[in-house]
């Protein structure tokens, strides 16, 4: 699954390899920032994410939500009826049960989500070869 607001250069085998061998529910790319407190943070212990919050008012990490993630189907379980959001209504409750993985890395990224943003990604986005 990839939120439609960015723009990654990330290796889905390996993401798809990796949310295979530790056998959890849902597995979030994450990618290093300075500034984490626009995004959903995790904070891993090896490759488990033992807490998810969005938009924390505190450090806890610089690794984000990447918005890239694996997930397995039994997710749409966690998914509450009505309007949801992966990132404050699932992440937070498959973490709390140890179901939810981190794959940090650091290919490039850019948030697309705003004009100024999306800007940004086109000028410093480097060709892929």
């Amino acid at each position: 699954m990839f939120n439609g607001d960015i723009l990654a250069n990330i290796d889905l085998h390996d993401l798809i390899d990796f949310h295979s061998r530790n056998e959890g529910l849902a597995t979030i790319a994450l990618t290093p920032v300075d500034d984490p407190s626009r995004f959903g943070v995790a904070d891993l212990k090896g490759d488990r994410i033992m807490k998810f919050v969005e938009k924390p008012k505190t450090h806890i990490s610089n690794l984000i939500n990447a918005r890239v993630y694996v997930l397995e189907p039994e997710v749409i379980n966690y998914v509450p009826k009505g309007r949801a959001m992966m990132e404050t209504d699932v992440f937070p409750k498959l973490a709390a049960e140890g179901k939810l993985f981190g794959y940090p890395y650091d290919g490039q990224w850019f948030d697309t989500g705003t004009h100024e943003s999306y800007e940004k990604a086109i000028k410093h986005w480097k060709k892929i070869r």
